[in-house]
């Protein structure tokens, strides 16, 4: 089974909140690996990822798909841009 994502596009929320995520990912990842933490470790961060906001996000994008909420076009055309000058 294989499953794509819906949305590819980012959100404000995710802009300001990123980095925030993913050291809290990266961090319970590392702890379960080396032993430090118990594989249940993935329930407190999800509590965790919540109070960040990661519900926010959850609800901003889900009214995106739904067609609900028009998505943030300058930040996409940001990143292309950004990307563009690299290549």
């Amino acid at each position: 089974m294989k499953v794509r994502s819906l949305y590819y596009g980012t959100i404000p929320t995710m802009d300001m909140k990123w980095d925030a995520f993913l050291k809290l990912e990266n961090d319970m990842y590392l702890q379960i690996i080396v032993g430090d933490k118990p594989v249940d470790a993935c329930d407190h961060f999800l509590l965790k990822w919540k109070e960040l906001g990661g519900d926010s996000i959850t609800e901003e994008v889900t009214k995106i798909i739904n067609g609900e909420q028009e998505p943030n076009r300058l930040i996409n055309l940001t990143y292309l841009n950004i990307y563009l000058v690299l290549i």
